[in-house]
């Protein structure tokens, strides 16, 4: 609280500068590797979060769908072979039309860079419903009953 010119308290003038200080660089990309916070200091910011430090729950769903990836490339690949299935998506269907390395390796790469999309908008809602966090454990149940889907797949043979 201070004084105005005619001597009496102001209480609702606002002190702080219009700039905003919180900007997103490349710095703070660098700083969520070693950052100390996980939330945002006030309630509104819980909300506007992109790069700060992941909590282990997400490192742990984001690695178990990069592995449960790499079966599905491998059972893909086999039962293909096998002649029980074929590749419904066009573009891996491109991939391994050009070959199996590059199959693996745009599945793989597809597959991080959703998984960063996702990471960043962690705290985000997409279409202000689902929250993009849960997007995350659908994509890990997703690739789960797609690898009990190949095993049983696998069963017949």
């Amino acid at each position: 609280m201070h004084e105005t010119d005619y001597g009496k308290p102001c209480l609702n003038t606002e002190r702080r500068g219009g700039s905003e200080r919180r900007t997103h660089s490349f710095i703070t990309l660098v700083y969520a590797l070693h950052g100390r916070r996980s939330l945002g200091r006030r309630d509104s910011d819980q909300a506007k979060l992109f790069f700060d430090r992941y909590e282990a729950k997400f490192l742990f769903v984001s690695l178990s769908i990069l592995g449960l990836c790499s079966i599905d490339a491998l059972f893909t690949l086999a039962l293909i072979d096998i002649g029980i299935a074929r590749e419904a998506n066009p573009v891996m269907l491109w991939l391994m039309e050009e070959g199996t390395h590059l199959f693996w390796t745009g599945k793989l790469v597809l597959t991080m860079l959703a998984l960063l999309v996702l990471l960043a908008l962690k705290n985000y809602h997409f279409m202000r419903r689902i929250r993009v966090s849960h997007m995350l454990y659908g994509t890990l149940i997703m690739y789960a009953v797609l690898i009990k889907y190949e095993l049983w797949l696998f069963s017949l043979i």
